[in-house]
């Protein structure tokens, strides 16, 4: 296989068009590209649009990565604050029925004695 490249490589370097093919190849470039014109660039207005949806995707991305971890962070964990006071709260706001909202209280007061379980065995309580 290094053979044929090589025999490639070799006959590539020796190869090349005449001054006649190149004008020819040109004059053709050249009709094709006024044949068929390469649409305009979109217009100032609307770059400032796709920089503010790229810049706005980043935020929420990087927000919902940040609420995503702190969900799984313990107390004294630099992201715990985050999951108490900012992701907890999100979803008080979140369920529709009493029934819904008496399940998340439930889920909350689990979450902080699963907390405290993991943090007895660790300091040896």
């Amino acid at each position: 296989m290094k053979h044929i490249t090589e025999q490639l490589h070799i006959l590539g370097q020796t190869i090349c068009l005449t001054d006649r093919e190149k004008s020819a190849m040109r004059h053709f470039l050249k009709a094709v590209v006024l044949q068929y014109p390469v649409a305009h660039a979109t217009p100032a207005h609307h770059g400032w649009v796709s920089r503010a949806f790229v810049v706005a995707l980043s935020v929420v991305l990087i927000v919902g990565g940040i609420s995503y971890t702190a969900e799984r962070s313990m107390p004294g964990q630099a992201l715990y604050t985050i999951k108490t006071s900012i992701n907890e709260k999100v979803r008080d706001y979140v369920p529709v029925s009493l029934e819904a909202e008496m399940n998340w209280e439930l889920t909350k007061q689990e979450r902080r004695l699963a907390e405290l379980e993991v943090l007895a065995a660790e300091y040896g309580f």
